[in-house]
């Protein structure tokens, strides 16, 4: 297992307990899916190498766009020290991306427009959660619904559900899990143009965000997705 690590910092507005290498070590050529951001050493590569799309939006349309994706070298102001950076920035000339995507992982997945579905992902946030569910969502004639149940959210047609929120191996089955989790939709269409709902989300819970892709090209026999992959981040 990657070595572990603690850091206690203290600082005028309390503690901060950061621990790396709760993220299992990718080699960068396994990296599927990527966020634009921020991340400690562990979280991203440090070459991303090529044949990435990313999914960006354009003069009203979505697109996926062949980019070249940056690492730039940053200060980690959680373990850095006397001048270090061992931080790595994910970026390219498209910043504003919900996400990059490996094309070579998945042949249905190539530069062009995508469908989207109608809510506007630009300006709303679609927190997922008991309050705001069950969600419509009207695609290619054929209606989902996200659902909420037992604490968890699931993509439903008819008389099939798949479930869609997890964080990594969180797993809020108590109310103290609970606390400061929650999911939001951040993106919904067809990446894999197969004519089916796709999904991106974002999982969220205290010190730890994993954003998620879903496509409907890969799910199993009796699912309405697939998991194609997750790029989770750990704050201090």
């Amino acid at each position: 297992m990657y070595k572990l690590f603690s850091i206690l910092i203290a600082a005028s507005f309390g503690l901060c307990i950061f621990s790396t290498g709760v993220i299992a070590q990718l080699s960068d050529h396994n990296w599927k899916f990527l966020k634009p951001g921020d991340y400690h050493s562990d979280e991203a590569p440090h070459n991303p190498g090529n044949n990435w799309l990313a999914l960006i939006f354009i003069n009203g349309d979505w697109y996926l766009k062949p980019v070249k994706v940056e690492v730039e070298r940053i200060e980690d102001v959680v373990v850095d020290q006397n001048g270090e950076k061992t931080g790595i920035r994910i970026k390219s000339k498209y910043d504003k991306a919900i996400g990059y995507f490996r094309s070579a992982e998945l042949k249905q997945l190539r530069p062009g427009l995508v469908k989207a579905s109608n809510q506007n992902f630009l300006e709303k946030s679609f927190y997922l959660e008991e309050k705001t569910l069950p969600l419509k969502i009207k695609f290619n004639n054929t209606e989902y619904s996200l659902t909420f149940k037992d604490n968890r959210v699931f993509l439903t047609k008819g008389s099939i559900s798949t479930e869609i929120s997890f964080l990594g191996d969180h797993n809020p089955d108590t109310p103290d899990d609970l606390k400061g989790h929650h999911t939001r939709l951040l993106w919904a269409g067809d990446l894999d143009r197969d004519g089916f709902l796709d999904l991106i989300i974002e999982n969220e819970a205290y010190n730890t965000s994993e954003r998620c892709v879903f496509l409907s090209s890969i799910a199993k026999s009796n699912a309405l997705l697939g998991h194609f992959s997750c790029h989770k981040s750990v704050g201090c």
